[in-house]
């Protein structure tokens, strides 16, 4: 329309080149500062309404063309060189870091159409940039998210502050194209995912479902139950399922090949849900042998009478992490089954729920046999953790195991993380026989950094003979309830109990071969940094020492590591409460090593007398 006006001539001007040489721009704006004093002329047939009419085509006409030259005026602007691909490079990587509903900007990256011409065109001809379908902006926003994508594939996520049951009835109609569907829903809104769940999904790569009641915490249970295979079996191309508190029976898995397998139900689960048995989650693993990770917290169904698993055999050759939490049984029977690689990760969290449960001890050689072999790494930093003596916890321990120097420990998953809990007070003798068997599998020769928090649980003489191995280490971390591991770390004779002594009843779970008359080596004979902190020193020791503190075995071992026979660099103690006549000992010990770290003064403000 404006080219066409534009083109008209004006009343008053001709063809002719104006007094420069140049042909005569000739516009609607030309004509309104020709006639810009005269007077409408009224005839018999037009009116004052018609003439208004007239004009407003005429201003409507001059807005078009303005409007024109503006956008032939942006295009020599430098941000509108852009190529259409490179704006939705960028458009693609603006909606990634701010959806809709953010903060800053309620549209979000939606924002960028209201910007020019260019940038909208560019962003609403690309559907692929509206595939992720944001919620926070009510209906009518997701009804034309969804218009827009039309039919590339979508991501879909929907957390719990929108997981309304309006939001999440939409889902099935759109379900043949959604690529990644993640789900954080109330309890109540189980018949809408019983419905997603039930409905073809053959573009599904990604299944994430969390269930949170309505503030936000999580929920204590979530069943689904569903009377036919997920999806209809129809989600050849799903490859990660994440279930959170949502049980849904194994028998129903559809037929794919997972690489990402991770289902967690509450610790507190006492039984399985949907009936669903272990020979189900077996044909599940089976039919998966591509998985790269596998975690089954609290899921691991018991093995019936009439079935024992002892049979099967897993073949999960790109397994790289593997997390199992249960009880001991039901972690030793899916470990028995699976054959994986060397090199992959192991977490687990076993508990013993019977006294006299010898699956427990079952699983150390499944486990630790790998750690062994020609291509596995060594073990280089250790971490082991005991309840507080005082605690009303039951009995437990638990061991972490990287295979790098403690330096790079939190840039990658431990080779090994290995906890062992008990039902009762009464299996604490049943864990120190465990800790007794783990010790002489673990290879710990080549070990650098050792961290013991709460290590009361064994007695000196029990410490040495489990950690004697440990030439190499360097660094050891001490904190919580540890005097029986400080005294292992003084001369072999100060950690050797007397003949009527209690410890010497305990020493009876140990590997054969460790007589307990044997002499007893110096522990971590190139140790250079010790770091005590957390340590309550005004403790009394037990009998028959009752009138000394857990002070004086920290001095026995400060001055022990102070001896010209050991490599003296480093001693930390922070945090530690003790008595303020402790103050001047320690502080001239310190002086014998090369750097002594102590937060004296915080402690200066307080006086800990005993």
């Amino acid at each position: 329309m404006g080219e066409a006006y534009g083109s008209a001539k004006v009343k008053g001007e001709s063809d002719e080149t104006n007094a420069h040489g140049n042909m005569a721009l000739v516009t609607p704006y030309a004509s309104a500062t020709t006639e810009t004093d005269t007077k409408p002329e009224l005839n018999g047939v037009q009116d004052a309404s018609h003439s208004r009419m007239l004009i407003e085509d005429e201003i409507m006409a001059m807005a078009s063309s303005l409007a024109s030259l503006k956008s032939r005026r942006n295009n020599f602007l430098t941000i509108n060189r852009l190529s259409s691909e490179i704006l939705l490079h960028l458009f693609h990587f603006h909606a990634s870091i701010e959806p809709p509903g953010s903060p800053t900007n309620s549209l979000g990256w939606i924002a960028v159409t209201h910007v020019c011409r260019k940038w909208r065109r560019v962003a609403l001809e690309d559907s692929a940039l509206w595939g992720n379908i944001g919620f926070a902006l009510g209906s009518t926003w997701v009804a034309e998210m969804f218009s827009r994508a039309r039919m590339t594939p979508l991501d879909i996520t929907i957390s719990q502050s929108v997981a309304r049951l309006d939001n999440l009835a939409v889902l099935p109609s759109h379900q043949s194209h959604v690529r990644s569907l993640g789900l954080e829903v109330p309890a109540e809104s189980r018949q809408c995912v019983n419905q997603i769940l039930s409905t073809a999904a053959p573009a599904l790569e990604n299944l994430s479902i969390t269930s949170r009641n309505p503030d936000g915490e999580a929920a204590m249970d979530f069943d689904i139950a569903i009377d036919t295979t997920l999806f209809e079996n129809q989600a050849s191309r799903l490859r990660s399922v994440t279930l959170s508190r949502v049980a849904i029976p194994w028998e129903s898995f559809p037929s794919c090949s997972l690489s990402h397998l991770e289902v967690q139900l509450p610790p507190q689960s006492k039984r399985h849900p949907l009936g669903t048995t272990l020979e189900g989650l077996f044909d599940v693993l089976s039919g998966n042998p591509n998985l790269e990770s596998l975690l089954l917290d609290h899921c691991i169904p018991a093995a019936s009478h009439q079935w024992l698993p002892q049979y099967r055999c897993i073949h999960l050759p790109g397994l790289r992490y593997l997390s199992l939490s249960g009880t001991s049984t039901d972690v030793f029977h899916v470990m028995s089954a699976l054959v994986i690689p060397l090199s992959t990760k192991l977490r687990m969290h076993c508990i013993s729920t019977i006294t006299g449960d010898k699956d427990s001890c079952l699983i150390i050689p499944l486990i630790f046999a790998r750690l062994h072999e020609n291509d596995s790494e060594p073990l280089r930093s250790m971490s082991l953790k005991f309840p507080a003596v005082s605690g009303p916890s039951f009995p437990w321990f638990q061991l972490t195991a990287h295979s790098v120097h403690p330096t790079f420990e939190q840039s990658r998953q431990p080779e090994l993380h290995l906890r062992i809990d008990s039902s009762g007070k009464g299996f604490a003798g049943e864990l120190r026989s465990v800790f007794h068997l783990l010790f002489p599998l673990l290879p710990l020769e080549d070990l650098r950094s050792l961290d013991v928090d709460n290590g009361n649980m064994l007695d000196p003489q029990e410490w040495v003979s489990c950690l004697r191995r440990c030439h190499n280490v360097t660094t050891v971390r001490a904190s919580g309830h540890l005097v029986g591991f400080l005294r292992a770390l003084t001369h072999p004779s100060l950690a050797q109990p007397a003949a009527n002594n209690a410890a010497v009843v305990a020493t009876s779970a140990l590997p054969s071969g460790n007589p307990v008359s044997a002499p007893l080596p110096r522990l971590f004979p190139r140790l250079t940094v010790l770091s005590i902190t957390r340590v309550d020193l005004t403790i009394p020791l037990p009998a028959p020492q009752r009138d000394k503190t857990t002070a004086h075995v920290i001095l026995d071992v400060v001055k022990e590591l102070a001896l010209p026979k050991f490599p003296r660099k480093t001693l930390e103690v922070t945090k530690c409460k003790f008595a303020s006549h402790w103050v001047p000992l320690l502080s001239g010990l310190g002086s014998n090593f090369s750097t002594f770290r102590w937060d004296k003064e915080s402690l200066a403000s307080v006086s800990y007398d005993e």
